[in-house]
């Protein structure tokens, strides 16, 4: 079927238009969310001056509004913090019972964690649920491979910490400079991404390609930009009847709207699971708990990474029967 795609020019032209539409609505969003974030950021220093800071976990600092769950006094509304090492790192924005929930922006200063996996994030800004990235928002990293740094920007849609939807990465050798480096566009999936994607060439429009990548890894060379300002007037051209999924690809995507990952059930249990994390966090704290506290403090940041990982509901069900096995033992 990927071959005929190629000889198709009618049906490639409906694939293009509707991956320039939705890099419209990403240009929008990313404006929106600038104009947002910076009028949030401003509400919320002028607020926090009439407010006390407080210390809610170990090794941070809180300012701004709180509310008490379960006899413990949580960040909730909105306000700033400070945490990690040395607490270099910080989150302004707003929360919901001690989690990060709305718009925020998070400043990561964690250089050992993340030089392992050769991926330093910088800044977060964007929309939040349960601690995690969810919704649209602006994730800066930088990566690093064979001793050559490169800026990794991407915006699009994320649920739960995971790019899922529509997206673009911009990578660049310069930070910031968007205008020279490459930019990958199409449907992300658990942040990789999925069958069609457009391959734009930042500094020469006549070297960005379409591909088809199949089941094997492979990339399949669909159609190669013909004109230097093609990519500009597809953008003007484009209507809002460009947003639907054409018909002719809209199978390659059956599996990829519709699932558990991304039901209401999940996320009901997903932000249980968080919040509760949180809460059996600021009792090792509050406790008189000795004995094992190291390890306590050690499984709780593993239940976080189990949550992360979880994409499915019996995989969620696991971690909060572990969860439920920490309070117990911990009480014991």
């Amino acid at each position: 079927m990927i071959k005929n795609l190629i000889k198709n020019k009618e049906t490639i032209n409906l694939i293009l238009r509707h991956f320039v539409f939705k890099l419209k609505q990403i240009d929008f969003a990313q404006d929106s969310l600038k104009k947002r974030s910076h009028k949030l950021q401003e509400e919320i220093e002028i607020y926090l001056k009439k407010k006390k800071s407080f210390s809610p976990f170990i090794a941070s600092f809180y300012k701004g509004d709180y509310e008490e769950l379960s006899g413990y006094n949580l960040p909730h509304n909105c306000g700033l913090m400070f945490f990690g090492p040395k607490e270099k790192e910080s989150y302004i924005g707003q929360f919901n019972n001690g989690l990060f929930e709305g718009l925020g922006i998070r400043r990561f200063n964690d250089k050992e964690k993340y030089l392992e996996k050769q991926l330093l994030p910088i800044i977060y800004n964007g929309e939040w649920l349960a601690n995690e990235y969810h919704g649209f928002g602006q994730l800066t990293c930088e990566t690093k491979e064979a001793g050559i740094k490169t800026i990794e920007d991407t915006f699009g849609n994320f649920y739960f910490g995971k790019l899922y939807g529509f997206g673009k990465k911009y990578y660049s050798k310069k930070k910031h400079k968007r205008k020279n480096g490459t930019a990958i566009c199409g449907y992300f999936k658990f942040d990789q991404i999925i069958n069609f994607f457009l391959l734009i060439d930042l500094e020469n429009e006549l070297e960005s390609k379409l591909y088809f990548l199949n089941e094997e890894g492979e990339n399949i060379l669909l159609y190669q930009f013909q004109s230097k300002n093609e990519i500009t007037n597809l953008m003007d051209s484009v209507s809002i009847k460009d947003e639907k999924l054409p018909s002719v690809i809209a199978n390659y995507y059956k599996d990829y709207f519709d699932n558990e990952f991304k039901s209401e059930k999940f996320k009901e249990l997903y932000i249980k699971i968080a919040t509760g994390i949180k809460i059996f966090q600021i009792e090792l704290v509050k406790s008189k708990i000795k004995k094992n506290i190291k390890k306590f403090i050690k499984t709780s940041k593993e239940l976080e990474t189990q949550l992360w990982q979880s994409t499915k509901i019996n995989e969620l069900e696991k971690v909060n029967q572990n969860l439920k096995n920490c309070f117990n033992e911990k009480n014991n």
